[in-house]
């Protein structure tokens, strides 16, 4: 009778464990598709950002042209603006296809670990490789690809399910090289906006902040304006900011995806960094809707 007992309360035991650790696998899975969705979503308007604010600064320039210019000089600026316009659009389905490999990583946690979710990931990988293609000459650093070539080496033997560790051991390579590629093409995108960014601040510090100040004839301290001037030239342009920062996200996610095959679901940084992002386009549209 006590062994009896024994057995059905082992039994019991055992299969409470089970449901524990099929409960943190799916929870940990889902921390995962919630962050890599988010990321990604997030980033889409970042990258839809760039391009807008790359259309925008090209009609400036164009418009603010005081002789006749050339054809050929027109057609130049358009052909760099529509090469843009495909990476952005490349770099759309590259965001896309991470978070579905994301949602598809919960799917397979949660369902179907050895059947048709499994399959369904082999698929995005091979469509994240593909789409990879399309993105130009972004390029990851000689540094950064040795950092990567050796991340399998970071999953941790304890920390997860043995089929999610298969899983991981598969994945770890290609997620990591697609993070990467994704925080270069922000990289990319952080020059579009930049350039044209600090040379209209170069020429408002030339006129609102230096021109007043050495002004011979002033005899009346600086204006509230002046210092307004100032102030706002001496920080970071925040579209420039904006991207910046999306970079950094995107630098999170990489150590995220680290921290995750390490066995840390956390990811609470890169959310945090994200709802950053999302609060600073807000701002941004917020200013750009009240100046029309």
């Amino acid at each position: 009778m006590i062994a009896k007992h024994w057995i059905t309360a082992s039994a019991s035991v055992a299969f409470l464990l089970l449901a524990g650790c099929s409960t943190v696998i799916v929870e940990r899975s889902s921390a995962i598709a919630t962050t890599g969705s988010a990321y990604a979503a997030t980033l889409q308007k970042v990258n839809q950002f760039a391009l807008d604010e790359s259309i925008n600064s090209a009609a400036d320039a164009l418009a603010s042209t005081p002789v006749a210019g050339t054809l050929n000089g027109l057609n130049e600026v358009t052909k760099n603006l529509k090469e843009r316009q495909r990476l952005v659009q490349a770099y759309a389905e590259f965001l896309n296809t991470l978070a579905e490999y994301f949602a598809n990583l919960e799917a397979f946690a949660k369902y179907d670990a050895a059947g048709e979710n499994s399959r369904a990931i082999d698929g995005v990988v091979d469509k994240l490789n593909s789409v990879q293609k399309t993105l130009g000459n972004t390029e990851i650093s000689p540094e950064k690809k040795t950092a990567i070539s050796g991340i399998v080496g970071l999953i941790s033997k304890q920390a997860h399910a043995s089929v999610l560790k298969a899983r991981l051991e598969k994945d770890a390579l290609p997620i990591a090289t697609a993070l990467a590629l994704s925080s270069a093409a922000l990289e990319q995108q952080i020059s579009w906006v930049e350039k044209p960014v600090q040379l209209q601040r170069d020429m408002d510090w030339a006129r609102n902040v230096v021109q007043p100040y050495i002004n011979p004839a002033r005899e009346q301290p600086l204006t509230a304006a002046w210092k307004a001037s100032f102030t706002t030239l001496m920080k970071q342009a925040p579209k420039v900011q904006l991207l910046v920062d999306a970079k950094a996200a995107g630098e999170k996610m990489e150590a995220g995806w680290r921290d995750v095959l390490r066995g840390d679901y956390s990811l609470a940084e890169v959310r945090k960094s994200l709802a950053d992002i999302q609060a600073a386009l807000d701002v941004l549209a917020a200013v750009k809707a009240a100046t029309k």
